[in-house]
């Protein structure tokens, strides 16, 4: 896959027990994506209820997708083609059994690459830093 956009803001929900759907949504900038072309969305993500992506708005998925992570934080990906306009993308993620209380689903490392390949999850290039760089976060002693 080809890197173009990535994301280390992190993202947290919580099922509250009365609502049919607990549901996220994940809207990449239109200047990431390129219309009529597949995409993988990467993500690093931990669910004690398990993802489902579904209903999401201007793409087409490869496949329906259900992600599990039970306990641990691990990788997972998905493919999705956008359309031939470009119009805002929505990515929609419903958390399973909604209707028990207190699910949580965390994800972050999220990652978008042209192509149907996803390639292993690396920081943002802003987010590399050199140790001299580095050195302006500590506390001189």
């Amino acid at each position: 896959g080809h890197f173009i956009y990535i994301n280390d803001t992190a993202l947290r929900f919580i099922s509250d027990g009365t609502h049919e759907a607990t549901r996220t949504e994940y809207r990449p900038r239109l200047e990431v994506l390129e219309p009529d072309t597949w995409h993988t969305f990467s993500m690093r993500f931990r669910s004690d209820r398990g993802l489902d992506v579904q209903n999401s708005v201007n793409i087409s998925l490869e496949k329906e997708t259900f992600l599990q992570s039970i306990g641990k934080y691990s990788v997972q990906s998905f493919r999705f083609k956008t359309k031939s306009s470009n119009e805002q993308v929505v990515l929609r993620f419903y958390q399973r059994n909604p209707l028990v209380a207190n699910g949580v689903t965390d994800i972050d490392w999220v990652k978008i690459e042209k192509g149907r390949v996803a390639t292993d999850w690396t920081p943002a290039p802003e987010d590399n830093y050199t140790q001299e760089e580095f050195s302006i976060f500590v506390e001189p002693s």
